[in-house]
């Protein structure tokens, strides 16, 4: 059988530390601003002067701009951190000043970012005391973008909001599902693999921006321990707090003295340890001699004591997590995208077929109607495959994903993702009411159905006459190969926008995640 593969990036301007947040470089304390209330400029400029490169010039610099706005919104309604917005006709970098470009090319030439390898690159300035002074977050202008979501381009969206949590102190999360974890940085080697840029902050990312800042938007408690391997203090160590559903609500890695410290809201958890992940692909060595402890923990309290004792343990060998569509193994997503109320085959590679591995989901995920399986793909490749069955009731949210065989087992914090499962019913005129199998552009049109939404919801412009998000409560609306503004969104009913430049004939769908979207509906295009 033949798979398809997606390679992944990694990106950082500063080094990062146990807990996820960034290093200051200068007195090596966690990386933060010394106010919550920054200002970044943004250019106006957002297409290069010449040439194919950079910005597609099918996106307009509104959609562009109300992109980067919707992903500084989601960053403002995490913790209370307010970040403002200042259109600005500066283009090119300036140390020590706030900027976000999306055509100056110098990091890139000059050796700060790789031309090659980074999608988009955060510069942070910092003066001599240690007290950040200004950002930079600059989109490589050799590479092509989108806020659109056309094809073989790079999302906007989805890097800003990445590339924003950098410049607020956060590193790369070990939760797959997390924006902050090196996936948004990820460029496929194979355009024809299922792309759908999910623009969404998880309750990792606003807890270790809590974690980083001093206002914390809930009543949360801690949970505090220490890591140990034969006595001695165990560092990088990933523990993570897992719900009694299975979900990931905050992960961190064990400090140089082998401590942790979990900020969560009050409520039971199952804390989990493990060997952490390498970066790109992920292969797990070791486990604990305890490795699961459950715990109660209160608001406000600090619940101590939660100590685990690493062993060596056998190796994982598990290099890529993904999912089969008919003879295809797709791999290469941060994590597998599973629309409840559908069966879906999940799987993982091996570098070889020993020692014999299964796969274990939480049963709220839902339940298997098969053994695990090993099968040899094309090229010799290992794949472990298990078909999994999704209730419609199944709470959509990010779940970990069980490697075990005889003597250890392995957690992959979120490497599960449940989303909806849209169903369209009709299209209509949203003015009239009245069915429609023919829009022009500009057109506002109603899309009536089931699980189109989680809740009901309204977009919102970040400034007067700006274009809606193209994405709203974690679907969009896809118009052939690119995606409409939506005006509100609720479980039944979608108003969308249709957008220019878009071919005679197009096919409509609900997307929710990779590869999970509705059954398309055909319209005409006036």
């Amino acid at each position: 059988m033949p798979f398809r593969f997606a390679a992944a990036l990694a990106l950082s301007s500063v080094a990062a530390q146990a807990g996820s947040l960034l290093i200051n470089p200068v007195n090596g304390r966690a990386l933060r601003w010394p106010s919550p209330n920054i200002t970044m400029r943004l250019s106006r400029t957002v297409h290069n002067a010449s040439g194919d490169l950079g910005v597609d010039r099918r996106d307009t610099a509104d959609s562009v701009h109300a992109a980067v706005a919707d992903a500084v919104a989601a960053w403002n309604r995490a913790n209370g951190i307010s970040v403002k917005i200042e259109l600005t006709n500066d283009t090119a970098i300036v140390p020590g000043q706030t900027l976000i470009t999306f055509t100056d090319p110098a990091p890139f030439d000059q050796g700060l970012c790789s031309k090659e390898r980074f999608i988009a690159c955060v510069l942070h300035w910092i003066g001599g005391d240690g007290v950040p002074v200004g950002v930079t977050i600059a989109f490589n202008p050799y590479k092509k973008h989108s806020s659109n979501g056309l094809p073989n381009t790079f999302d906007i969206g989805l890097l800003t909001l990445h590339e924003i949590g950098h410049a607020l102190g956060l590193g790369h999360s070990t939760v797959l599902d997390s924006i902050m974890s090196a996936a948004p940085e990820q460029e496929p080697s194979d355009p024809s693999s299922p792309q759908f840029a999910l623009r969404q902050i998880s309750r990792d990312d606003a807890l270790t921006l809590a974690a980083n800042y001093t206002e914390v938007p809930f009543d949360a408690g801690r949970v505090e321990g220490v890591v140990r391997q034969q006595g001695a203090a165990f560092p990088g160590a990933e523990v993570a707090a897992i719900d009694p559903l299975g979900r990931v609500v905050f992960s961190s890695l064990s400090g140089p003295d082998g401590s942790y410290s979990l900020a969560v809201p009050g409520g039971d958890y199952n804390i989990v340890v493990g060997a952490p992940f390498a970066p790109m692909f992920w292969t797990a060595g070791g486990g604990s001699t305890k490795d699961k402890e459950t715990v109660s923990v209160a608001s406000k309290a600090v619940k101590g004591g939660v100590d685990f004792a690493m062993t060596s343990g056998p190796a994982f060998n598990v290099l890529n997590i993904g999912i089969l569509a008919g003879d295809l193994f797709y791999f290469g997503y941060p994590s597998l995208p599973l629309g409840r109320g559908r069966d879906t085959t999940i799987g993982f590679q091996r570098e070889s077929a020993t020692p014999p591995a299964s796969i274990e989901v939480p049963p709220a995920v839902g339940e298997f109607l098969e053994a695990a399986r090993g099968e040899v793909f094309s090229g010799g490749v290992n794949i472990v495959l298990r078909k999994l069955r999704i209730p419609a009731s199944a709470e959509p949210g990010a779940y970990y994903f069980l490697v075990k065989t005889d003597d250890a087992n392995a957690f992959l914090n979120g490497g599960l993702k449940i989303s909806l499962s849209p169903v369209v019913e009709s299209i209509l005129d949203e003015a009239s009411g009245e069915a429609s199998t023919a829009v022009r552009a500009g057109q506002r049109i109603a899309i009536t159905g089931t699980d189109l939404a989680l809740a009901a919801t309204a977009g919102e412009q970040w400034q007067s006459g700006a274009p809606f998000p193209t994405q709203l409560a974690g679907v969009s609306v896809r118009f052939g190969d690119r995606y409409g503004q939506i005006a509100s969104a609720s479980p039944t009913r979608i108003v969308t926008i249709v957008p220019s430049g878009l071919a005679s004939k197009v096919d409509v769908a609900v997307v929710s995640a990779p590869s999970v979207e509705s059954k398309p509906f055909s319209i005409d295009i006036q």
